[in-house]
């Protein structure tokens, strides 16, 4: 099955079925919450009309980018790293809901040059403020990365059965995975 969510101004789409992580214009993220699982091969006139504002050979090529994606052929996807990074845990962290300081905690081991970073956290199903600070904290990695500063955040790290089962997670799960699906891209 294809997710699809925004992290920021990015939107991202993972296929659970087959590993692949993709990030989608915003004109295919419409496209994607439009038409859901069962999407004709064929562009519907309901959603070329709600998409006037793009001309139509735009909208066939993200249409076809997106039924690509939706039925496992040929859509051009990365593949999901699974695992824990070479390494090992040079810093812990905790979280309680009474004093959460994760981003500002992890944001201070990775400055002062820790890469494997744990934490310790006992999550509630619904915690909005742990969620924040996830999304922060995956902002975070993923601009480091590209600044040549990387350092990992364990919780990030997934596994296949944690994917395949990943309608079955709370909301404050699904979200710690949209997250580490972020710092892939």
């Amino acid at each position: 099955m294809l997710y699809t969510y925004k992290i920021g101004t990015k939107h991202i789409a993972f296929e659970n079925r087959i590993m692949k992580l993709y990030v989608l214009s915003e004109l295919e993220a419409q496209i994607s919450d439009f038409v859901g699982e069962d999407m004709p091969k064929t562009c519907p006139s309901a959603l070329r009309y709600a998409l006037a504002k793009y001309d139509s050979h735009t909208i066939d090529t993200a249409y076809a980018h997106v039924y690509a994606m939706r039925t496992n052929s040929e859509a051009d996807g990365k593949d999901i790293v699974f695992g824990i990074p070479e390494g090992h845990t040079d810093a812990l962290v905790s979280y309680k809901k009474s004093a959460p300081s994760l981003y500002k905690d992890v944001i201070a081991l990775a400055d002062s040059g820790r890469t494997h970073i744990e934490a310790y956290i006992i999550p509630e199903d619904e915690d909005p403020v742990l969620a924040e600070e996830y999304e922060k904290i995956a902002r975070e990695v993923y601009k480091r990365k590209r600044q040549g500063k990387p350092f990992c955040f364990l919780p990030f790290c997934l596994s296949h059965d944690l994917l395949r089962i990943y309608n079955a997670l709370s909301p404050l799960e699904k979200k710690r995975v949209q997250c580490a699906l972020f710092t892939q891209i």
